[in-house]
């Protein structure tokens, strides 16, 4: 069977999309294709032996139809495994557009229930507003991105390797954007070990992601991270546009879009700084045993009003700083009638194909049909 059998196809009453298998039971598409929907069927593309699978919305990111375009993710979760290898997925950061590296991407448009396949090249490795890859046309006669390519995988040909998710289209030249599969991980925490970190094994990434989400939600993600940071460099990188969703998306930041100096290890730093402010003793051993062995330059020598017994004192200086509480916004479980009630009246038509949307910030790109 083909390597690229974990394509699928979403089908809600109102949409059709596309979306791929990340594990044995889960599927990511865009949170647009499945807007307002509690239940879709998956349907394997490659698989025509296998009958529609029922699956249920279980997180979608913060994209909504009145007007933001961020996070446009969707996690969904199949009744039971298929027996389908997952997609497998490119390292962090691996160079797409100095090599003129050819990009495919499988969508569903009208008239192709069996799927087509699109090629495309990405025109440069710099972010739009820190969040997306430009996607232009590989060639000006192929398939170009049009409705029913949202939520498709963006794969590596020369590897088989998923680089990210389709979200959008450009209205002229066949291009659109993507998310890569690093944005993707800022809103689910869960598919932290499933792509390379460089330097990092996925255990490790994942150890670290279990401890940080067992810390409390009061400490101001921005906060933490320039209190780790500051002290590393006199102009830290800022965070990402829009700012911080949670401590775990610090985290993943210093893990991934940080060049620390020589000498330094700011993701083991962070982690030393959540212990000492972790009521858990339990999770503080954890984060602090962890940022040891990571390399942190500094944790902790105490924790103000811990028993002794609880924290593993470290050599090096305390550089911690007291943290002011806020509320921490965060990819969290679907409620029921949230995006429904974000719809408003709309009433869309049966059938109609989940449209890639266009990059201007309007509600949906819908082509013109004759």
């Amino acid at each position: 069977m083909s390597s690229k059998s974990w394509q699928v196809r979403i089908t809600t009453t109102a949409d059709v999309g596309s979306g791929f298998l990340v594990t044995e039971r889960h599927v990511l598409t865009c949170a647009h294709v499945v807007d307002g929907a509690e239940h879709v069927d998956v349907t394997f593309a490659q698989h025509p032996d296998l009958s529609p699978r029922r699956a249920t919305v279980i997180a979608t990111g913060e994209w909504r139809r009145d007007g933001e375009d961020r996070g446009d993710v969707a996690v969904l979760e199949l009744e039971r495994p298929v027996g389908v290898t997952p997609a497998r997925f490119a390292t962090v950061h691996a160079p797409l557009a100095h090599q003129a590296v050819r990009l495919t991407a499988y969508g569903f448009p009208r008239g192709y229930d069996e799927g087509i396949l699109g090629e495309f090249r990405s025109t440069s490795d710099q972010l739009i507003a820190g969040e997306w890859l430009q996607l232009e046309a590989w060639t000006g006669h192929g398939a170009p991105l049009e409705e029913g390519f949202s939520g498709a995988a963006v794969v590596r040909e020369d590897t088989g390797e998923v680089v990210g998710m389709v979200t959008a289209r450009h209205p002229e030249g066949g291009g659109g954007r993507m998310l890569p599969f690093r944005a993707l991980v800022r809103r689910w925490p869960d598919a932290a070990d499933l792509v390379p970190v460089p330097d990092h094994k996925p255990g490790s990434v994942a150890a670290l992601r279990d401890l940080v989400q067992r810390c409390a939600d009061d400490h101001a993600p921005e906060t933490a991270y320039l209190s780790v940071m500051e002290k590393l460099s006199p102009l830290p990188p800022p965070p990402p546009a829009g700012g911080f969703l949670s401590l775990w998306d610090v985290a993943w930041f210093l893990l991934t879009e940080v060049d620390p100096a020589p000498g330094t290890a700011p993701w083991a730093d962070f982690a030393a700084h959540l212990a000492g402010r972790s009521p858990d003793p339990a999770v503080r051993r954890g984060l602090l045993a962890w940022a040891e062995e990571h390399g942190a330059g500094t944790a902790p020598p105490r924790i103000v009003g811990a028993g002794s017994d609880d924290v593993v004192p470290h050599p090096r200086r305390d550089r911690t700083q007291r943290l002011r509480p806020r509320h921490v916004p965060r990819l969290g479980p679907r409620r029921p009638g949230r995006a429904a009630a974000a719809r408003g009246q709309q009433h869309p038509r049966p059938g109609a194909r989940a449209g890639v949307r266009e990059g201007a910030p309007r509600p949906r790109f819908r082509a013109h049909r004759p």
